[in-house]
């Protein structure tokens, strides 16, 4: 073989192991995305369970801030701890699918307002959490537009408001 061959031979065996390469750093990634995803569905279900054994722990207290009962002082932070666990559970999922994954994080939006439609103690810890954000917001001269997880919950309790689904099940839960 003449020199000129085996120089053409040994670049595409090197285009060849450049292409290898990159299949392989392809698969290696998508794989990690996989790992990564089940990684977060795991810990997803464990603060799902969490957050079910905590209200299993104070279910009379959890029911009585559902329906927007008077409780005692304790029993309201129990409450408002409970509110803001599945609040910040249902914005990260909302993120998530919103800004990392894609998807469509629609239903995740709909089930959320639709709970605080049937619940008034949580529709009101809720409106409660908005307001203190929006005055947070006012105090630093911010406009006092709530954005992202909290606005397009507000626009579906509007539509629920307008419109009332047929059927109410005040013990409604998302969980």
């Amino acid at each position: 073989m003449k020199k000129a061959n085996w120089r053409e031979i040994a670049e595409l065996i090197g285009i060849a192991a450049i292409v290898a390469s990159l299949i392989f750093v392809g698969i290696q990634l998508r794989q990690d995305g996989q790992i990564a995803q089940a990684e977060r569905l795991a810990t997803q279900q464990i603060l799902d369970l969490e957050i079910t054994r905590f209200i299993d722990e104070r279910a009379e207290v959890w029911r009585k801030g559902l329906a927007g009962e008077e409780q005692s002082e304790n029993d309201q932070i129990s409450f408002e701890m409970i509110s803001y666990a599945l609040f910040r559970q249902q914005a990260n999922e909302y993120r998530t699918r919103s800004f990392l994954s894609g998807v469509s994080a629609e239903l995740n939006v709909r089930t959320y307002a639709f709970f605080l439609y049937q619940n008034p103690g949580a529709r009101a810890w809720f409106n409660k959490l908005v307001e203190s954000r929006v005055s947070v917001d006012r105090a630093y001269g911010l406009p006092d537009e709530i954005i992202f997880f909290p606005k397009t919950v507000n626009d579906q309790l509007r539509y629920l408001d307008d419109h009332g689904p047929q059927e109410v099940d005040s013990y409604y839960l998302p969980y």
